[in-house]
């Protein structure tokens, strides 16, 4: 790591050094956390999403893929809203050198429309357990019921939520493999450090030098 350097830099007229400290190239290790804990988390619900209306599972296995479904979303939307508030309150590093205007605009535009899906899937996915009600409780992985509000859409609503949920999920997924192949990219064709960015970081033991 790159220690920060002092500069001289006069102050009502005299010579001060001060240290300046640059803009962090990577994102900090709690942004990278909540992005690849939601990655996972995202990828098994597709999986799941897929599963249940393309496995040709039985009635018992589609039930069980349904409620982990709806409890992961749950857990997601949490992670989703503390990542939005985190970011919020922290700024971002700065574009990538070797990024156009064109291309940075089209990343932030890209990032908007992930956060948008992060937040707006689960909703609509709880409002559809909402409209559900007690008799199909929504479990937390059989820890404890998530609590649910007391409100009926109606037939309308209820198809409103549906088509929202199951096209915004389809329209989502697309994104995610937008964002996956320009971080292949990014790695394998531009051989920039982009995607080292938000990449885990593993620690390096160095070796003893007799």
């Amino acid at each position: 790591m790159k220690r920060d350097k002092a500069q001289s830099v006069p102050v009502n007229g005299l010579s001060a050094a001060i240290t300046v400290s640059p803009p962090s190239a990577r994102y900090d290790p709690l942004t990278r956390f909540l992005h690849w804990s939601m990655a996972l988390g995202l990828g098994a619900q597709i999986a799941l999403g897929l599963s249940m209306t393309h496995a040709g599972l039985t009635d018992t296995q589609a039930y069980r893929a349904f409620q982990v479904h709806r409890a992961l979303g749950v857990t997601l939307g949490i992670l989703a809203m503390l990542r939005v508030l985190w970011r919020l309150g922290h700024r971002l590093p700065y574009p990538h050198r070797s990024q156009s205007r064109l291309v940075a605009g089209l990343a932030r535009g890209g990032h908007a429309l992930l956060y948008s899906g992060q937040i707006l899937l689960p909703l609509t996915g709880y409002g559809l357990a909402c409209a559900a009600g007690p008799d199909m409780p929504l479990s937390m992985f059989g820890l404890f019921d998530w609590p649910l509000l007391s409100f009926s859409p109606g037939e309308t609503g209820v198809i409103i939520l549906t088509a929202a949920h199951r096209w915004g999920a389809w329209v989502f997924a697309l994104l995610i493999a937008g964002h996956a192949a320009a971080a292949l990219c990014h790695a394998a064709l531009a051989h920039d450090d982009v995607w080292k960015r938000m990449g885990p970081s593993f620690p390096c033991r160095s070796r003893s030098r007799r």
